[in-house]
């Protein structure tokens, strides 16, 4: 299977379609790429477990698929079903378009496609590699790696609950934290199994879980949910290409509707560059219509994109707070931002943070890097740990830069640790949308 064909029929409700929500006129999405939006200046990674890099639809796109390193290969077939929902998901994204191909939401944006272990993978089988460390090569070890490569979205391109293993390597609440401060945006499908078991990381502080819409006001019957809020988005019915035989054929599942979100939200910031992710994302939901939903649980809600509504207002207007904390709660989340705090703080986080290169314990986020603070960090007066070097002992740091060697590419810090602590402003850096690169080809880069 691949992405949707987006492709709608004028005057039409782009749900009737037999096609899909997205380009065609009627969708909404039409409306943003009248507005010369195309993703372009933005960069989105996506993590799954294999990608067909030669499928027509993303000749001439900018996608870079970055595979496992070299002592964390697996025997994978070409067609895998995790292959064929994150190549789906890219095609989403950034396919060309044309006669007969997958025109994406956003076909102007960066992708990077970072491999991870597949399903039935286990760290504790004898089928493991005996020099893979499983905690670098995870989804949080990939939302890492995204970070170093300036990625400003990262996107899971599979169900996750589809097996055991995907779903015991989602990011801990420790990234998520980071992944905030850092202000990215995490989106996860919330599953095609039914029930009430979504993927743990959708309830975390700032993650956005999207479950798949029949129709713009009904959820699809096989749409998982649990307790909390998620977006809605197309993902029934999608025409799809079969990665074995090359046809076109028809598909449904959250993964699609998170991937069209991915890219609704990279034109977002395309074109309000001045606007934080957090800003962004509360416009997302600001903007989306409530889902009545069949027999709901307490606590239980949908919202539907609109992406008509989306140049409407803007979004420097919002608060720069994560739109899905999650925190109402304290089942679903951290209320009192003790995470946040500890990372801050550079306190041991409470899980997958991976030594990312903006971050030392004892320290916390280096100066320069942390381009989102808590409302409520900055009212109380947090402070981060002194930053002096002195706290970087030569140990310490070759220490920091061999974790980090393991895995990323050698890279220059532009953070600069300074003295003292680190004073907390409202401001945010203005750090994206610089010129795209002209060029956009399928890259194959090897760890």
């Amino acid at each position: 299977m691949i992405g949707a064909v987006f492709v709608a029929a004028p005057g039409a409700s782009a749900y009737e379609l037999e096609h899909s929500f997205a380009v065609g006129e009627g969708s909404g999405i039409d409306e943003l790429h009248d507005a010369d939006l195309t993703g372009e200046g933005v960069t989105i990674a996506v993590a799954g477990e294999g990608f067909a890099t030669d499928v027509p639809d993303l000749r001439g796109a900018d996608a870079t698929y970055v595979p496992l390193p070299e002592q964390c290969q697996f025997d994978l077939p070409a067609d895998s079903p995790g292959t064929e929902y994150t190549t789906g998901a890219v095609t989403t994204i950034v396919g060309q378009g044309g006669d007969g191909m997958i025109a994406g939401v956003a076909p102007r944006a960066k992708v990077l496609v970072y491999q991870v272990p597949p399903a039935g993978a286990d760290a504790a089988s004898a089928g493991w590699p005996a020099d893979c460390d499983r905690a670098r090569v995870d989804l949080a070890a990939r939302m890492m790696q995204a970070d170093e490569d300036g990625a400003d979205i990262f996107l899971v391109g599979d169900d996750v609950q589809r097996d055991e293993y995907l779903a015991s390597q989602q990011p801990g609440n420790g990234a998520l934290d980071y992944w905030a401060l850092r202000d990215h945006a995490y989106l996860i499908p919330a599953g095609d199994r039914g029930g009430h078991n979504t993927p743990e990381s959708a309830s975390y502080f700032g993650a956005i879980g999207v479950a798949a819409l029949e129709t713009p006001t009904r959820l699809w019957s096989q749409s998982t949910l649990a307790e909390g809020l998620v977006l809605g988005a197309p993902g029934v019915d999608i025409p799809v290409r079969n990665l074995a035989d090359g046809d076109i054929e028809s598909a449904s599942s959250s993964v699609y509707a998170a991937a069209t979100t991915a890219g609704i939200l990279a034109l977002l910031q395309q074109a309000t560059p001045e606007a934080t992710t957090h800003q962004l994302t509360q416009l997302l939901r600001s903007t989306a219509e409530p889902i009545t939903l069949d027999s709901p649980r307490p606590n239980q809600a949908v919202e539907a994109i609109d992406p008509g509504r989306l140049l409407e207002i803007d979004a420097q207007e919002f608060t720069d707070e994560p739109a899905f904390d999650h925190f109402s709660d304290p089942r679903f989340g951290d209320p009192e931002l003790s995470g946040v705090r500890s990372i801050l703080l550079g306190e041991p986080p409470s899980s997958g943070l991976h030594s990312p290169r903006h971050y030392r314990q004892g320290v916390g986020v280096l100066e320069g890097a942390l381009e989102w603070i808590p409302e409520r960090a900055v009212a109380e007066s947090w402070q981060t740990a002194p930053t002096t070097e002195s706290r970087l002992d030569e140990g310490q740091q070759a220490q920091s830069d061999e974790q980090a060697g393991w895995f990323w590419p050698v890279a220059a810090l532009t953070a600069v640790i300074a003295s003292g602590a680190v004073a907390f402003s409202n401001s945010i850096t203005q750090r994206r949308k610089v010129a795209a690169e002209s060029s956009h080809q399928i890259e194959h880069t090897e760890e």
